[in-house]
């Protein structure tokens, strides 16, 4: 009997990392680098039990994330905003050490949530953007974005970032994200980047006209775009020189 309720405890403490994932609110590949960070101790840990599946004791684990919630702190986020845990990963930067360390941080509270309520899993504790930021750059880490990424909050295609990456006219390393291999481009890249070239689709939705009287007005001028990528008969991804615009700015024609 006595075995018996010791194995029915352990049931009720026990989980595997399915159900950690869960609970927590995070990704597979988040709770990866969590584990590898230590993110929690051996308390949380429990002897494996031919009798019981899962060696995670959620019951710990939960007290560990309750001790995360109770120092949030009262200060309001910077002007940058908050990020939420389960968005601090290798999406926001590719130094794997910068993650593991502000993982470290976060676990020792020492890296405390801004805003972190009763009931909300670990994944939607909100930080400080502009600290974690700061943190990462401290330790090694920039933030970057995979092609695709950049894509998806410019609204360009992702052929195009691509094939800009490729012709290297946008700066980016070629690294794995999973799987996949992928280009990584850096916040100083793309800020330079946009300081280098205006994406030709984007001037012609300004000047309210189409890329193809956009880019025909340009070679009237003597300007002509570079970037571009045939696709079948036609061509996207046309980049224009800001020194080409600042010319016809200075010297319009007559």
């Amino acid at each position: 009997m006595q075995d018996i309720e010791e194995v029915r405890e352990q049931r009720a403490r026990s989980a595997a990392k399915e159900k950690v994932r869960n609970t927590l609110g995070v990704s597979r590949k988040q709770f990866e680098l969590m584990e590898e960070a230590r993110f929690f101790g051996v308390e949380c840990r429990m002897s494996a039990h031919p009798c019981v599946d899962g060696n995670f004791d959620l019951k710990n684990i939960c007290t560990a994330v309750d001790g995360i919630r109770k120092m949030t702190r009262a200060e309001s986020a910077g002007a940058d905003g908050v990020v939420a845990f389960c968005k601090i990963n290798l999406r926001r930067t590719t130094d794997r050490t910068a993650i593991l360390k502000i993982y470290r941080l976060i676990a020792d509270q020492k890296l405390r949530a801004v805003k972190f309520a009763e009931g909300e899993s670990l994944g939607d504790a909100l930080f400080d953007a502009a600290e974690v930021d700061r943190l990462l750059q401290n330790h090694g880490g920039a933030r970057s974005w995979t092609a695709r990424d950049v894509a998806e909050f410019s609204g360009w295609k992702p052929e195009c970032v691509t094939g800009w990456c490729e012709q290297g006219l946008l700066q980016a390393t070629k690294g794995k994200r999973g799987s996949f291999c992928v280009w990584q481009i850096t916040e100083e890249a793309l800020l330079r980047f946009c300081r280098e070239f205006h994406v030709a689709s984007d001037l012609a939705k300004e000047g309210k006209t189409t890329s193809r009287k956009l880019l025909a007005s340009l070679a009237d001028r003597g300007i002509s775009s570079v970037g571009s990528q045939a696709v079948g008969t036609s061509s996207r991804g046309h980049l224009i020189r800001s020194g080409d615009i600042a010319r016809i700015i200075a010297f319009p024609p007559t």
